[in-house]
């Protein structure tokens, strides 16, 4: 009887080993599955870097190249759009309580590179007067270019502001009329174009263009 016994519990100790390792397989499996799950559902940088953008409104004529001259988008609608951030949130381009200053940058526009420390020195978050809202616009992305990509460069500079990611067909920088890198676009209260102008700002410009975002 102790034989049959202990025959009857070796199997059982047998049968358990195999119960806990295939347990412990199956359990591998669904960590190593979940761990797949997460690593497929994460973007990849392509699709971080630039996103679909809807836009809606009538495109701007061209940004004059030269200063002083006349810009014909000056009084007109600004296209309103929403897209979404590096990280996929979904992101208003225009401030709805105020006005808006739009930056275009290219991460492959030296102009740019020197540009950004200038506004993130001078214009801080917290700086902004209350009602006015300042956004990145990355745009004109391309990952043959250098500095690439745009999300690591403006981390690297600790932008403060929010980001809207252009689509890789650059379409709200075709919408805005966009042709030079750094670009600036304010947009009143009211929705209308106030100001557009290429090339970088000096600290001093930098502030006027926030003040006129400002105004009632």
């Amino acid at each position: 009887m102790t034989g049959r016994a202990g025959q009857t519990r070796r199997p059982m100790k047998k049968q358990n080993s195999r119960m806990g390792l295939l347990g412990a397989g199956i359990l591998v499996l669904f960590v190593a599955a979940g761990i797949a799950l997460a690593v497929t559902d994460e973007p990849t940088p392509e699709q971080t870097e630039t996103a679909a953008v809807q836009i809606d409104g009538s495109t701007l004529p061209a940004s004059p190249r030269e200063p002083g001259d006349a810009d014909p988008a000056i009084g007109m609608a600004a296209p309103t759009a929403t897209g979404s951030d590096f990280a996929g949130r979904s992101v208003d381009l225009l401030n709805e309580d105020g006005g808006t200053v739009m930056v275009f940058l290219a991460h492959w526009c030296n102009v740019c590179r020197a540009e950004v420390p200038v506004i993130v020195d001078t214009l801080s978050a917290e700086a902004l007067p209350d009602g006015v809202k300042l956004i990145g616009v990355p745009t004109s992305t391309n990952n043959g270019q250098p500095n690439y990509p745009p999300s690591a460069w403006l981390q690297r500079e600790e932008w403060p502001f929010p980001v809207l990611v252009d689509s890789a067909e650059y379409d709200l920088g075709q919408a805005y009329g966009i042709g030079a890198f750094p670009a600036f676009v304010v947009v009143g209260p009211d929705g209308d174009v106030r100001f557009r102008a290429t090339g970088a700002l000096t600290p001093e410009q930098l502030d006027q263009v926030i003040d006129m975002a400002a105004q009632p």
